[in-house]
């Protein structure tokens, strides 16, 4: 069983992800929801995912911060994600930002329903 490690403090934007991943894929995946960041932060060395998906824009410990923690206590893959418009109103500049800052995928939470499910079964297999 794999360990997905979701990170968004959004109700609604966590349990998207979580059905996506749920009811689309063919993995036999343990997925482990976080809406606080500082808790995720806090169990990830424990838990030990394999995957890590992460919002960006969060209270407390955002999806930056996370990130790095991540990467520099694993060589775990972070698929960062967000519906966050920066800069010039490009939609892709805080995704591109989370990659330039070690994500190793991004996507946007305007393609996850259709993109997320096949994405993960790459990164997984």
């Amino acid at each position: 069983m794999l360990k997905v490690m979701i990170v968004d403090d959004a109700k609604m934007s966590l349990n998207m992800v979580k059905r996506a991943l749920e009811q689309e894929t063919s993995l036999d995946l343990d997925i482990h929801s976080f809406i606080n960041s500082h808790e995720a932060r806090d169990c990830f060395l424990t838990l030990q995912p394999e995957l890590v998906i992460t919002d960006i824009f969060m209270p407390d410990v955002d999806g930056f911060e996370l990130i790095n923690y991540v990467k520099v206590n694993s060589k775990t893959p972070v698929l960062a994600i967000s519906s966050e418009k920066f800069g010039c109103g490009s939609s892709d500049s805080i995704l591109k930002m989370a990659k330039s800052r070690g994500a190793d995928y991004v996507l946007s939470k305007a393609n996850l329903t259709e993109k997320l499910p096949s994405l993960v079964k790459n990164i997984l297999n």
